[in-house]
């Protein structure tokens, strides 16, 4: 019994491989196609086996779920080939600029109201000496039309 124990062995693993290889989804071989590898094995028994799960055989990784899912590829890619390292980088460009351009408003409405603290006529040419002159010099006369009829008559 024990002189048939590597023949026993052999075959056992020859039937398994040749059964794995049967089973396994033709997208999740790697390697050669599913078909070329069942010929392989058919050929070549002991060694076709070996290199059936050494090369060709799919790499699962258990879940929790408890189907078994394929193991990302494992590759090292450099960081400027990375999708998701580029996406930082452009939406930290992104965030500075915006921080940039935020931070100069805030300083152009820190001006304003520092200007308007002031007298608000000092600046000359800003938006709001135009809006309440309406751009007659610094003329401080309320304009003519609807807006006069609804403030007070201070003429008297």
């Amino acid at each position: 019994m024990v002189r048939y124990f590597p023949v026993i062995l052999v075959l056992a693993l020859f039937i398994y491989g040749i059964i794995d290889c049967a089973r396994s989804s033709a997208s999740d071989v790697r390697g050669i196609s599913k078909t070329a590898w069942l010929i392989v094995i058919v050929l070549l028994p002991v060694i076709g086996v070996v290199l059936w799960f050494a090369l060709g055989r799919p790499r699962f990784v258990p879940q929790t779920s408890g189907r078994p899912t394929l193991a990302p590829p494992r590759r090292a890619v450099a960081p400027d080939d990375d999708p998701e390292f580029l996406r930082n980088l452009e939406r930290q460009r992104r965030n500075r600029a915006e921080a940039e351009r935020l931070r100069q408003l805030k300083d152009q409405l820190d001006a304003r109201d520092a200007q308007q603290r002031d007298g608000g006529r000092t600046g000359g040419g800003t938006p709001f000496n135009k809006l309440e002159g309406m751009g007659d010099g610094g003329n401080s006369e309320p304009p003519k039309g609807k807006d006069r009829q609804d403030r007070p008559d201070t003429t008297a």
